[in-house]
């Protein structure tokens, strides 16, 4: 049975939240760079229901003139 054991790696993520630490942290805080992020999140949201609606669109158009 050891035979079929520890035989490949095996591949682990980091489940630990990064935080950050010292000056790292007063320097997101002066960047305001989290709340950039949050923000560019928002937008990434809202394009993303904006193209898939012009995406749903152009494959119904597509479909609808290939059928004829």
């Amino acid at each position: 049975m050891n035979t079929f054991t520890g035989q490949y790696a095996v591949p682990k993520t980091l489940r630990a939240w990064l935080r950050p630490v010292g000056k790292t942290n007063g320097t997101f805080s002066a960047a305001k760079i989290l709340a950039h992020d949050e923000k560019r999140a928002e937008y990434c949201k809202a394009a993303k229901t904006l193209i898939d609606g012009y995406h749903k669109r152009f494959v119904f158009v597509q479909n609808k003139t290939d059928t004829k």
